[in-house]
C-alpha cells in the first residue's frame, strides 16, 4: 500500500515523499495494533519496557 501511495503522483522534491515516510512511521508505530504485540502499539510498548 505504501508503495502505492508514494507513485501515485511524481513529487517535485524530496518533501513530500519525506513527509509522507514520516507519517507512515507515525501510523505505523503509534495507531496500529500489532498481532505479534498482543494488539498493542509499538510506541506503547516502547514506553512500557523503557
Amino acid at each position: 500500500m505504501f508503495k502505492t501511495e508514494l507513485l501515485l503522483e511524481r513529487a517535485q522534491d524530496l518533501t513530500q515523499p519525506k513527509k509522507m515516510v514520516s507519517e507512515s512511521i507515525s501510523i505505523y508505530n503509534g495507531e496500529r495494533p500489532h498481532q505479534s504485540l498482543k494488539y498493542k502499539m509499538p510506541d506503547a510498548m516502547h514506553r512500557a519496557l523503557g
